[in-house]
């Protein structure tokens, strides 16, 4: 099906939006490629790679911010669940914790959605539960996926200051603890 490389490419792209199908629909078929002449592509394609700056990208991006606040929202009963199954943390300080990796998100996401500063807060937040849940658990090995995982979900805002903040905060407190 596939008759040069820029198909693929296109393919990736829909298949991160989770599907052909629904990438299309959230993108209104922006991530087609046509080629203009041998070797080069229209000007449509290009643009496409900035799809985030169009206003049906913005809404894209306020539709996973909405998510991204619920997955938020959902970690409080799991990292509850994990203070108390270990036993080895104060229910109090994960409560705060909680509190601050949600609430703040949710009011970002509230003021200016869509914007650079709710994905940062998001970020931000997702950083923060992760961190807790390895605290929590006492530091176990397999909690440390969870960087990895929204590492990843972070991925589709298409931001590489997103990317470059959360790896940045996670090095930091790596690096921080090491010497404490």
């Amino acid at each position: 099906q596939f008759g040069n490389k820029y198909h693929i490419f296109v393919a990736y792209l829909s298949f991160l939006a989770l599907h052909n199908q629904l990438g299309e629909a959230l993108t209104g078929g922006i991530w087609r490629v046509k080629r203009t002449r041998k070797g080069t592509m229209n000007d449509r394609f290009s643009k496409s790679l900035l799809f985030f700056d169009t206003p049906r990208g913005q809404q894209v991006v306020v539709q996973w911010d909405r998510l991204l606040v619920w997955t938020l929202w959902l970690h409080i009963p799991a990292l509850l669940f994990v203070t108390w199954w270990f036993g080895k943390e104060s229910m109090l300080e994960m409560i705060g914790g909680a509190a601050a990796a949600t609430l703040i998100p949710t009011l970002m996401y509230r003021v200016v959605p869509g914007s650079f500063w709710s994905r940062f807060a998001i970020a931000t937040g997702a950083m923060l539960f992760s961190d807790l849940l390895i605290h929590a658990s006492g530091g176990l090995i397999e909690y440390h996926f969870h960087i990895f995982v929204y590492l990843a979900v972070l991925g589709c805002y298409r931001d590489f200051r997103i990317l470059l903040w959360v790896t940045t905060i996670v090095a930091l407190h790596h690096l921080v603890l090491n010497f404490v």
